[in-house]
């Protein structure tokens, strides 16, 4: 079944040549007939080829879904779509095979079309994880639709210590010219969320008032924003912080998600994210900075399902919509090591909520048991428990090492 929508959305892929342009030019040209209200993240997905090909690129398409408004009919903007798709793609295609640009109508306000050229909504949306994963992202009501699909990709999130006493290491506050460069590399490589954080909130970190959380901050929301600037297509920034105010500041300069690891302890934060319509990444947690000794009892799944269910209700009751709502379950964070890796274990307990779910497992002392190497050498194990959370469905990765994330889920997807 169908989720009904009165929005209209697109599709759009790559797998010839430089991808990544190819989608952003392609925006571009859409942005000159249609407002585009939103864009989801990239997504790289197994290409559905008839021939095997010969290059690697070809393998593998890069997907993302956007919102748009137009006055246009169906009919008068499926002719500018491939007028589009011509500009980019020399010779004839046909269908599964590679292309430089793809572009598809997907839904167009609740309008049902079958005809010789267009069909809305799209046929093949419910078996497409390459259009369901970023359409969901976009609207949670797609979200148990995607979750059907039997194999799913996720979106990696990259971790900015802004910190000089993170449990991994911080950044180098003085080399920003190296950071923007980062910043590009990364986003070109495929990761789609960039979380910033300026307080450490290891067990027993040292508080950090907002004065100087902000002083920290602001600084890198700015390179962000330079690097950024006047591109139509971008990572998503995340804002790493338990404090309502640092919270409104960000969104003020551009942030797109709130990561709360306190899981609402501030009590302005609610108001925050109504008045903003952000995203907002909701963390469970006993106390920020986490402290050891505070540990959660009983079994640890009940003890979350409980506690999301009471947060969700207080949503609902603040109008907030839950498709802005990422679950993050807190590894580490008020759970010993086994109720750790028990939450790891049964993350998919929680995919009855109408919410994307994260895992922040990265280096983590619940992986002490297998490796009792550096923070910093666990990245393998890391990787391993990756795994394990995209064959349950979760959502977004939450990591330090994303380079080798990336290849290793290229090869998950391939196999």
């Amino acid at each position: 079944m169908f989720v009904e929508d009165k929005k209209k959305y697109l599709s759009l892929g790559s797998n010839l040549g430089d991808r990544f342009k190819n989608i952003e030019g392609a925006l571009n040209k859409l942005n000159a007939i249609c407002e585009i209200k939103r864009i989801s993240p990239l997504y790289e997905t197994k290409a559905l080829l008839s021939d095997t090909p010969n290059e690697n690129d070809d393998l593998f398409f890069l997907n993302l879904v956007i919102e748009i408004d137009t006055n246009k009919s169906p009919e008068d903007f499926l002719a500018h779509t491939k007028k589009i798709e011509q500009s980019f793609n020399n010779n004839k295609i046909q269908q599964w095979s590679p292309r430089y640009i793809d572009i598809d109508i997907l839904t167009w306000d609740n309008i049902s079309i079958k005809s010789k050229d267009l069909t809305i909504p799209h046929p093949e949306i419910l078996k497409r994880s390459f259009v369901l994963d970023p359409l969901k992202d976009l609207d949670a009501r797609w979200l148990q639709p995607a979750r059907k699909l039997k194999k799913r990709n996720a979106t990696i999130m990259k971790i900015y210590n802004i910190t000089p006493d993170s449990f991994s290491g911080g950044l180098d506050y003085k080399n920003m010219d190296e950071f923007k460069s980062i910043l590009l590399n990364e986003f070109n490589n495929g990761v789609s969320y960039f979380d910033f954080g300026a307080e450490s909130t290891r067990p027993n970190a040292t508080y950090v008032d907002e004065y100087k959380e902000w002083e920290r901050l602001h600084p890198y929301i700015n390179i962000f924003n330079n690097v950024f600037k006047n591109k139509i297509l971008r990572p998503k920034l995340s804002i790493d912080t338990y404090k309502a105010s640092i919270a409104k500041k960000s969104l003020q300069m551009g942030a797109d998600l709130i990561n709360d690891v306190s899981g609402l302890a501030d009590p302005q934060m609610i108001n925050v994210i109504k008045d903003s319509n952000c995203q907002y990444i909701l963390m469970h947690s006993l106390g920020a900075p986490a402290q050891k000794e505070n540990i959660i009892c009983g079994d640890p799944v009940t003890t979350l399902c409980q506690w999301l269910e009471s947060k969700l209700e207080l949503f609902l009751k603040n109008n907030i919509p839950l498709k802005n709502i990422i679950f993050d379950p807190g590894i580490g964070f008020g759970k010993n090591t086994q109720q750790s890796a028990l939450l790891i274990r049964h993350i998919d307990q929680f995919k009855k909520y109408p919410v994307r779910l994260l895992v922040g497992h990265s280096r983590k002392s619940f992986l002490t048991p297998i490796i009792h190497d550096s923070y910093k050498q666990r990245d393998l194990e890391t990787i391993g428990v990756s795994l394990k959370l995209l064959s349950k469905g979760v959502d977004i990765l939450r990591v330090h090492n994303t380079q080798d994330h990336l290849k290793v889920l290229k090869g998950w997807m391939y196999a």
